[in-house]
């Protein structure tokens, strides 16, 4: 019998990561291989797509693509950071192995909206 899964058995050089979002069917490929790439890193590590694109062969535009992805499903945060005056500082990106609950706010879906026709009922014309 042939072994179908070969890892490399090292001492420190490796990474742990949850299962979790690898078998998430809702993730595509990219983003389970952006997720995994990120979460090898430093825990202090700062995001910034242009880094993550020096060390793929995808461009910046596919990265983001990930990343959106990654937001859209719950693993990903990017927060954007003012200062005391309420200006424009920088965004902070965050990522997890695991959904993160963004506000404490329920998933709200879309409504199915119809347009109704409006009775006029306050004629002024006799």
């Amino acid at each position: 019998m042939s072994q179908s899964i070969r890892r490399k058995r090292s001492g420190d050089n490796f990474t742990i990561i949850s299962n979790d979002f690898l078998r998430d069917e809702n993730l595509s490929l990219k983003a389970k291989g952006l997720l995994s790439y990120i979460m090898s890193l430093p825990d202090d590590w700062k995001i910034y797509f242009e880094e993550l694109t020096e060390h793929s062969t995808d461009g910046e535009r596919s990265t983001r693509s990930a990343w959106k992805e990654l937001e859209t499903q719950g693993y990903a945060r990017t927060t954007k950071i003012l200062d005391e005056k309420k200006n424009f500082k920088e965004w902070v990106k965050e990522v997890s192995d695991f959904k993160i609950a963004d506000c404490g706010f329920a998933d709200v879906q879309f409504a199915d909206v119809q347009n109704v026709e409006l009775l006029k009922t306050n004629n002024t014309k006799d």
